[in-house]
């Protein structure tokens, strides 16, 4: 892919979110990691014409790239108590996606 999209790491908030989530019992759903596999699939200019000007919010295009990452988090967690609740199971990236090397 020659227009691959770059982090510098993973947003200090879904590590707070998981350690909630760990200390309090409660179900994790990781939307970040299906969305990062999300945006390295479309490429870096694909997903650059998802925001507006501001480089953190997202057009209508880009809401609905992003509203795909929970429900795909949800089914791929292991055991997760949310994933009965998922309506809609076609959702981007593909299971396989997430767990390739």
């Amino acid at each position: 892919m020659t227009d691959a999209i770059k982090l510098s790491g993973t947003p200090i908030y879904v590590s707070y979110a998981q350690q909630v989530a760990s200390q309090t019992s409660e179900a994790y759903v990781d939307h970040f990691k299906p969305l990062l596999i999300r945006y390295q699939q479309l490429g870096a200019l694909s997903v650059n014409a998802l925001f507006l000007q501001d480089n953190i919010h997202t057009n209508s295009n880009g809401a609905d790239v992003a509203a795909q990452a929970p429900n795909r988090g949800a089914l791929c967690g292991p055991g997760n108590p949310l994933a009965p609740n998922v309506k809609d199971t076609n959702v981007q990236p593909s299971e396989s996606a997430l767990f390739s090397p």
